[in-house]
Parts: C-alpha cells; sequence; structure tokens
C-alpha cells in the first residue's frame, strides 16, 4: 500500500472512531419524606426509610418525597453534561399501607422540582421542615408498579453544576389528588435504604472525549513509519 495512503487511512479511521458518552451513575447522600398528618416527624426510620411516596389529599394525609446528588463529585461542567435521568423504581403502595398503587384505571401525575435555600438532613427532615419548594423541572404520569421511571432531570443538573440553582435537593409531589379517602392514589418509590429493588440512581451521560487522543495514538505510529521510509530512501 502506498505510505501516504496509509497514513490517511489511518487517520479516517480514528476521526471515524471517537470515543464514546460514558454514563455516570450517583447514588442519593440523602432520602426520606415527610408526612403532612405528622408535620413534626422524620419518617426515616423503620420501615419507612425503605420507601419514597408522593401523593396529594384533600385530608391532611398528602406525602412528598426529597432526595439530595453530590453532583460536584462528578467532575464536570454544565457544559460537558449531555443529558441527566432520576431512575425510580416504583414499589407497590398497598405493601407501605400509605393507601393505593397507581394503574392504567388510576394513574397519578408526579411532579419533580428542585429545593429552594435551606439544608436538610434524612434523619432529621420533617414535612414541616422541607425547605421551600422552587421551580419545577419534569413530570410524570405513573400508571403501573414494579418498573423503573425516569424523570428528565438535565436542566436541574446544569444549573446546579453552573450555580444558577444551589444544590440543595430535589422534591417529588403528587400534582393533583387522585382516588378518595380511604384509598388515596400514591406513587411509592424505592429509597436508597430498602436492599431489594434497584435503588435511587442519578445517571449523568456526559460529553464523549475528543477523537484528539485517539488520534495522537494510532496517527504518530503511521507518521513515525512514514518518516523511516522516508529515511530510508535517501540513505538509498
Amino acid at each position: 500500500m502506498n505510505c501516504r495512503v496509509f497514513v490517511i487511512l489511518s487517520l479516517l479511521a480514528v476521526v471515524c472512531v471517537a470515543r464514546p458518552a460514558e454514563a455516570t451513575p450517583l447514588a442519593p447522600t440523602d432520602d426520606a419524606f415527610g408526612y403532612q398528618f405528622l408535620p413534626a416527624f422524620n419518617m426515616n426510620s423503620p420501615p419507612f426509610g425503605a420507601f419514597l411516596p408522593a401523593g396529594l389529599t384533600t385530608t391532611g394525609h398528602s406525602t412528598r418525597s426529597v432526595l439530595a446528588f453530590d453532583v460536584a463529585s462528578l467532575g464536570l461542567t454544565s457544559a460537558e453534561v449531555v443529558s441527566a435521568s432520576l431512575d425510580l423504581y416504583v414499589i407497590s403502595t398497598e405493601a407501605t399501607t400509605f393507601g393505593v398503587s397507581p394503574s392504567a384505571a388510576n394513574p397519578i401525575t408526579v411532579n419533580l422540582s428542585a429545593l429552594g435555600a435551606g439544608a436538610w438532613d434524612e434523619t432529621t427532615v420533617t414535612d414541616g421542615s422541607i425547605p421551600a419548594v422552587g421551580a419545577q423541572y419534569d413530570q410524570l404520569t405513573i400508571d403501573a408498579i414494579n418498573q423503573t421511571v425516569s424523570f428528565d432531570v438535565t436542566a436541574l443538573v446544569k444549573d446546579w453544576l453552573d450555580g444558577t440553582v444551589t444544590n440543595n435537593g430535589l422534591i417529588l409531589e403528587g400534582d393533583t389528588p387522585v382516588g378518595g379517602s380511604p384509598d388515596w392514589i400514591y406513587a411509592v418509590f424505592a429509597s436508597k435504604d430498602n436492599g431489594t429493588v434497584p435503588l435511587p440512581q442519578l445517571t449523568v451521560v456526559e460529553v464523549p472525549e475528543p477523537a484528539s487522543a485517539w488520534l495522537a495514538l494510532v496517527a504518530l505510529p503511521a507518521l513515525a513509519w512514514l518518516g523511516r521510509r522516508r529515511l530510508g530512501a535517501k540513505q538509498a
């Protein structure tokens, strides 16, 4: 093969094989829920610490869940984030004694919003001490259990990383009441302390690494080979 053709093909091969995007999973540092009926009670103790319910009622039994993630540990800028999702596993509501599970006949819509100013800790937070709710970033309709659902939190993670929004965590709340007393519909997700089903996870996909490093790895040997050929030709 002509040496120049070899070099050109080597360069083209590297340009076409850039490093793929990488997905980094991140577990929550804290998660818990608040129960409107017990506004001063921390629910992060067995068996309540194993799940994260979200549901709105008109009888004082609403629940809302909060999660926190250390996105700074990713070492990324907002520009380096392609996408981010909050992946949660939906468990049986009946098993938690909080009400009725969502279904195709009775779906529930859950809103995901940023939390406003105020630090919180899963071991002490109560419904009454959850920080103010900030901007809403996504909304999902849950119509079945025993499945993983994903909220799009790309914009929220970017805002956290560039400081547009202070990272005080996020909150999951029912959008409107579904059902009626005593059979209110709640979406219930597994918490990080569940231990038997997939746990909450923030999945962040970063921008693929440029092909420049790969280009150097393949192209330099090719160029060295070309240089040796030319040197040999001159000496001959």
